[in-house]
């Protein structure tokens, strides 16, 4: 072998000795899940429906966390002061609060209401709150009975100014019914933006307004519920179900 091809063999040895002992040559270890979660955040708390509730006072009511979720109106700890302030025909019913069908937290509350008479009848559940939904959507879980089909429904329902001849906006009625819009025997979510006249579910009908639309003041809302109708045909004891109110 000539002394030219030796020296270069040589330090060819040479250096990957030095490669290897420095451990320059050792591959590089894939990112674990706590380095991805770290990098890109990690949702799974605000997405598990599992998650920890807490409650704190509010003015309008209390408000529950489930996760990142927070509610004007939880129903924990009480009915917040909703009650039954109309009854339509020969309905009757009552509201209280109630541990047994919750959708978040500890509470929802509880509406009974028997449905009788051949005409329209039904019960409208509110709270005298003045509150400020203006240009607000309006949420709420609504868990409707099971074996509705038709032939009833629910509305949501907004009066301002004068508490004993306020002025009055009905959301459209939404029908519980299997493949309509809300339902029977599970939780539906509902929510209504008064200022825009929407609506989702959407049942394609319109919102009433007594006198008229331009007299609703949404800044200051002095009552705002939940109605529940039958039109005649349904009759019998119902149990409806209502949680997370927010805005």
């Amino acid at each position: 072998m000539k002394k030219g091809k030796l020296i270069k063999l040589t330090y060819s040895i040479l250096l990957a000795v030095i490669f290897i002992t420095t451990g320059c040559g050792e591959r590089p270890t894939a990112a674990s899940d706590d380095d991805n979660n770290s990098s890109s955040g990690d949702n799974s708390s605000a997405n598990s429906s599992t998650a920890v509730s807490s409650t704190s006072s509010t003015a309008a009511g209390s408000s529950s966390s489930t996760g990142s979720a927070s509610f004007v109106y939880n129903f924990d700890s009480g009915t917040e002061s909703f009650s039954v302030q109309y009854m339509e025909g020969s309905a009757s019913g009552s509201v209280s609060q109630t541990t047994s069908e919750t959708h978040d937290g500890s509470g929802s509350m509880q509406i009974d209401c028997t449905y009788s008479g051949a005409t329209m009848n039904g019960l409208d559940v509110s709270v005298s709150d003045t509150i400020d939904v203006s240009g607000k959507t309006v949420s709420l879980w609504i868990y409707a009975p099971a074996g509705l089909s038709g032939n009833n429904g629910v509305q949501i329902h907004f009066k301002s100014g004068d508490p004993v001849s306020p002025d009055s906006a009905y959301s459209p009625w939404l029908t519980v019914g299997p493949g309509m819009e809300l339902e029977p025997g599970q939780w539906n979510e509902i929510q209504v933006n008064p200022s825009a006249k929407t609506t989702s579910p959407d049942s394609g009908q319109s919102w009433y307004f007594n006198p008229d639309e331009g007299s609703m003041d949404y800044a200051n809302v002095v009552q705002f519920g939940i109605s529940v109708r039958s039109d005649g045909v349904i009759t019998g004891d119902y149990t409806y179900y209502v949680d997370s109110i927010d805005f």
